[in-house]
């Protein structure tokens, strides 16, 4: 028993891709602070780490 082929996928017309590429502000705002918010997230990580690393390194030198 064999499968038919699968049909070629359809490819769009350019007419169809008009608004696909427009960036809105809306858009651009989002990705602003999405990755603002990336950005201030690793931040706090990397404090926290270097604050859990000065506190271990304290304690490790007063014992």
């Amino acid at each position: 028993m064999t499968t038919p082929p699968q049909e070629a996928l359809p490819t769009p017309s350019p007419a169809d891709l008009d608004g696909a590429a427009v960036v809105t502000v809306q858009d651009f705002v989002l990705s602003i602070l999405l990755w603002t918010g990336v950005l201030v997230a690793l931040a706090g990580l990397v404090v926290a780490g270097g604050w859990w690393l000065v506190r271990r390194h304290r304690s490790t030198q007063d014992a």
